[in-house]
């Protein structure tokens, strides 16, 4: 609920926080804050809670975690052993009750995410409602120009110089200054599309003319074409009606005609009929004789045949004669051969019997022939033997290198684990991506490395590790280059960042020796710590040496579960700040005051995102130290199996050596043998040719009486063959007599035929030339009928209409015979032929450009209109917004100016620009110089130091205190870096300016203060005390404290 108005209500502004309360927050279990309306400086030993206030007043008016740059996950601000957390805040209403927002966080648990519940006047409220709320009394924690955390200190001077730009319009601009200047930017987009789109239309239009004047002749010749073509068309339309009345008038003519030969065939008829009748008889008769003179050539024709086999008959006995002759001469040639045949083979008997008397006996070489057997078989076993040991030393082999394949591919896997970061990094952050395949191309523009970010060359040794390391180290860290030169960082980021716009980020550092542990690991072993987190992954050096420099990587180790359960007797006796368990991070502080009691927080360790793939280094390391081993293996055995291949070819050669000398023993044992069998096989082939001779007269015998046979049958077919002679002859003379009689009535029949030939054509001349005539007028009909068809269709005259009495009189303008018709179409279609043949496409797409060219001009027009209506808005739009613009910044450099030049130094704000039209390159540049012998600097995260830096950051801030726009502002730990000089020149700056009436609302979060320091009275002092001792904020009442202490004190 709303706090009770204070007696100083109206020096708050609308907006500014009046009460602060939490519970279970971070470090607090239960914490109320009522801030002045002026200037409250929250001090307090580190890690008491002072940036929890901040953290409080950034998520309870729905800012995000990002923008405090801690824990990503709101669930990690609930305090250790808490469930639940609850900020309350309360913001001045001068219209009626104060405005009180709550939100409620939820920890995070097993399959569950953290969560909030929000509030607004003790309701329950969606967080959209508080942002609208919130953005009504234009507080912006997420704008570094209002709300500026500890851990954003160094990312203001980072802020290029149109982001500070639109975070000081939002900040200290006038309502609608920022929404003016994002307009103009939308409207300068626009204005460039326009003048783009309008230069393509000037284009396009001009190439639309100049392809039509190129066209315009080829279009006139296609046209006097057309003409032309025309005439041909109207002309090919009265040809087919000319040509109808020309056939009709030729049918005309061919009608009389065929009535006249009519007459003349009758006549011709009646005269050829009776000169038919006798013709018939004469034919009938000349039929009868054929066929009987037919009859006898058949019977004659038979006798031949018979006469023919008779003949053929005869001959096969004479063959019969001489193949008998013949048998009888191959027997006596083949008697000849046996006799020469068995000679032959006598003297071969005498030859073999005489090698047999030269051979010696089988047993005079046996001796040898075991021995040389006995040789070979040894041999045999010494080949049999390496040829087994060599089959073993392949198999081995092979065996190697079928395991060597197994250990390539999974060292393979091992290696492509960096493409699947390097593709995760192309789907989260492209611009990154882009700058490493830049780098990859472009290394040599640079003296020393610059080293891929941090995720790409990090490798964790064992997967279980890779969350511990993604703890400790912020995402933004992962994504960042390492530069091992000043001048390469700078050149680094001038090449990617400043010329090709990529949002990236990139360190400087060194290669240096990884600094030693503060404590060996050995003398941590008894509370259950085995390893330093540098211990768990490996990287090059200069990126090694900048994460333990940053997040002293080198002293945090991580314990077991005994670490765990035992966590509070490690934090009393370890004397370690920083350690890990299993599941959770510790962090110890130590009070500088009182007991110096240990406090400790703890946020859950969650799983990785980014690190989840990295290489193992132990079996990467395993693996090539086997095959390293195998392959020494495998050379190995490949000298045995050489070594042996030279014992197997010597002991080869000698085998062949031994078979050669065995073969020749074998032959002279069995040559022997084979001649004995040749002289047996001559012996039995001579005693059985011998019984197979031939008996010369007996054969002579059977030759005679064979002759003789066949005689005495030629004798019987001679007979035979005069008897059938005769009869032939018989039957040849009636065949005559009968052919006689039929050349007579052939004779009559042909005088007959000549005297109707006669008769007969004039009658085929006179039918012939009917028909004819007929036929003519017949076709003649037809074709005059078609041509009409063929009128009617080329003029669209229906069948019963006559021709139209337009197209009648265009006809007349035209010849009237067919003749002329087709000399004036040649002639037309001469001159249609002498004009170029233009395609009918390119007359479309004439004309169509034609149309497109009247449609872009039209469009031209109207988009001109729109530009110069545009181009107004724009005028009056950046004359809304520049004037008060530079006013603004004027104001803002004159408070800077003065506050720098107090200090005995020089700066000045400016707005920055190189056209005054290009809205989104308007940008706030911040030159500061500290020492008299420099020139003004622009302030940026490389040149100045640290304290420059803070000090630059909180005097900007102070200036836009003077023209108080936004209900309060928040700087945290500004003063650390800065000498004492100027810290406390900047303090008494902030004390003078946010003291003042009707400014706005200011929080200083600082660890210390110096000493004799002038306070205003209308600053607050908020002293933080948290502790083990500390009473409750609700039991604590600062009037009976002063009251106890008066009395202490008397």
């Amino acid at each position: 609920m709303p706090s009770k108005k204070t007696k100083k209500k109206d020096e708050f502004m609308e907006g500014s926080i009046v009460r602060i309360k939490m519970e279970n927050f971070v470090t607090y279990t239960s914490c109320e804050i009522l801030p002045g309306p002026h200037l409250n400086a929250i001090i307090g030993p580190n890690g008491t809670g002072k940036s929890s206030v901040v953290c409080a007043i950034c998520l309870g008016l729905a800012g995000k975690t990002q923008v405090l740059g801690r824990a990503k996950d709101i669930g990690e601000f609930v305090k250790h052993g808490a469930e639940k957390a609850t900020i309350e805040i309360e913001l001045y209403n001068p219209k009626g009750a104060n405005w009180v927002v709550k939100r409620e966080i939820h920890r995070q648990r097993e399959m569950i995410g953290s969560r909030s519940t929000w509030y607004l006047q003790g309701k329950a409220a969606k967080q959209r409602d508080v942002e609208e709320m919130i953005g009504s009394l234009n507080i912006q924690v997420s704008n570094l120009c209002q709300f500026l955390p500890q851990d954003k200190v160094a990312d203001f001077a980072k802020m290029n110089s149109y982001e500070l730009l639109e975070s000081t319009q939002k900040s200290v601009g006038s309502q609608d200054m920022y929404e003016q200047h994002m307009r103009l930017k939308e409207l300068r987009g626009q204005e460039k599309n326009m003048l783009k789109k309008h230069n393509e239309l000037v284009e396009h239009k001009e190439k639309l003319v100049k392809m039509n004047q190129r066209l315009e002749e080829d279009v006139r010749k296609f046209r006097n074409r057309q003409r032309h073509m025309r005439h041909v068309e109207l002309l090919e339309q009265k040809k087919p009606w000319v040509e109808y009345v020309e056939k009709r008038s030729e049918f005309l003519t061919l009608k009389e005609q065929k009535d006249e030969l009519a007459l003349k065939v009758r006549d011709a008829r009646r005269k050829n009929e009776p000169m038919a009748k006798k013709a018939e008889v004469l034919e009938h008769k000349k039929q009868k004789l054929d066929q009987d003179m037919r009859q006898k050539l058949s019977e004659f024709k038979t006798n031949q045949q018979t006469l023919q086999r008779k003949r053929d008959r005869l001959t096969e006995q004479e063959e019969e004669i001489k193949d008998a002759q013949e048998e009888l001469k191959q027997k006596k040639t083949k008697e000849e051969k046996r006799k020469k045949t068995v000679l032959d083979w006598k003297k071969s008997l005498d030859g073999y019997q005489k090698e047999l008397d030269e051979i010696p006996e089988s047993s005079d070489i046996k001796p040898e022939i075991e021995q040389n057997s006995n040789r070979l078989r040894q041999i045999g076993k010494e080949l049999s033997k390496i040829d087994s040991e060599c089959s073993s030393i392949r198999r081995d082999i092979e065996e190697a290198r079928s395991e060597m394949r197994e250990l390539q591919d999974q060292l393979k896997v091992l290696n492509d684990q960096r493409n699947v970061r390097l593709r995760f990094l192309e789907q989260r952050r492209r611009d990154t991506y882009a700058a490493v395949k830049w780098l990859q191309a472009n290394k040599d523009m640079f003296k020393k490395p610059i080293h891929e970010p941090v995720m790409l060359v990090l490798n964790v040794h064992k997967q279980e590790h890779v969350r511990y390391i993604e703890k400790t180290i912020p995402e933004k860290e992962l994504w960042a280059f390492v530069c091992e030169d000043t001048e390469d960082h700078r050149l680094f980021m001038s090449e990617v960042r400043d010329k090709q716009k990529l949002r990236i980020s990139a360190v400087s550092m060194e290669p240096t020796h990884l600094p030693n542990p503060q404590r060996p690991i050995d003398t941590l072993r008894r509370w259950g710590f085995e390893y330093y987190l540098t211990d768990l992954f490996d990287g090059p050096p200069a990126v090694l040496a900048y994460l333990c420099k940053q997040y002293r990587m080198h002293n945090i180790p991580l314990g077991t579960k005994w670490t765990q359960d035992n966590v509070k007797k490690v934090i009393d006796e370890s004397g370690l700040w920083y350690f890990y368990t299993p599941h959770e991070k510790y962090s110890v502080k130590q009070s500088k005051y009182g007991n110096r009691k240990k406090t400790s927080s703890s946020t859950g360790v969650t799983e990785p995102k980014i690190l989840s793939i990295s290489i193992d280094m132990t079996a990467k390391r395993n693996l090539e130290m086997q095959l390293q081993q195998l392959e020494q293996k495998i050379q190995m055995l490949a000298e045995q199996y050489k070594q042996h291949e030279q014992e197997r070819k010597g002991l080869t050669m000698q085998d062949n050596q031994l078979r050669d000398e065995r073969k020749q023993l074998l032959n002279r044992q069995n040559r022997r043998k084979t001649v004995m069998s040749h002289i047996r096989q001559k012996t039995d082939a001579i005693a059985k040719s011998e019984r197979e001779a031939l008996d010369s007269e007996a054969e002579e015998q059977k030759f005679k009486q064979k002759v003789k046979s066949i005689n005495s049958k030629k004798v019987k077919l001679i007979v035979d063959y005069k008897d059938i002679l005769m009869e032939c002859g018989t039957k040849s003379k009636e065949r005559l007599i009968i052919a006689f009689k039929y050349a007579l009535v052939t004779s009559d029949k042909a005088n007959l035929e000549e005297e109707r030939r006669e008769t007969s054509a004039l009658l085929q001349q006179v039918t012939a030339q009917h028909k004819e005539i007929s036929d003519l007028a017949k076709e003649t009909k037809d074709e005059a009928r078609k041509l009409l068809c063929v009128a009617k269709r080329k003029t669209d005259t229906g069948p019963n209409e006559d021709l139209d009495p337009e197209l009648k009189e265009i006809f007349k303008n035209y010849p009237g015979t067919v003749t002329e018709i087709e000399d004036m179409i040649h002639e037309e279609t001469v001159r249609a032929n002498s004009c170029y043949q233009t395609d009918a496409r390119v007359v479309e797409e004439y004309n169509e450009r034609e149309q497109e060219i009247a449609e872009t001009t039209e469009e031209l027009d109207k988009h001109i209109n729109f530009m110069e209506t545009h181009k107004t808005e724009i005028e009056e739009g950046k004359q809304r917004w520049l004037p008060p613009l530079r006013e603004l910044i004027a104001k803002v450099n004159v408070s800077f100016t003065d506050f720098f030049s107090q200090m005995g130094c020089a700066g000045e704000v400016a707005l920055d620009y190189e056209n005054e039209d290009d809205f989104d390159r308007y940008g706030i540049t911040i030159r500061v110089k500290f020492r008299a012998n420099e020139q003004l600097r622009e302030l940026t995260s490389h040149y100045q130091s640290g304290g420059e830096r803070s000090v630059s950051t909180i005097l900007y801030l102070m200036a836009l205190q003077e023209i108080n726009k936004c209900p309060f502002r928040v700087v945290d730990e500004i003063n650390q870096g800065m000498d004492p000089n100027n810290e406390r020149k900047v303090f008494e700056f902030m004390v003078q300016t946010a003291c003042r009436e009707a400014t706005s609302q200011y929080f200083l979060i600082t660890p210390k203060l110096l000493p004799n320091l002038k306070y205003g009275p209308k600053m607050a002092i908020h002293c933080v005390f948290n502790g083990h001792w500390v009473d409750p904020h609700l039991s604590w009442n600062i009037d009976t404290f002063i009251q106890c202490q008066r009395e202490a004190g008397q």
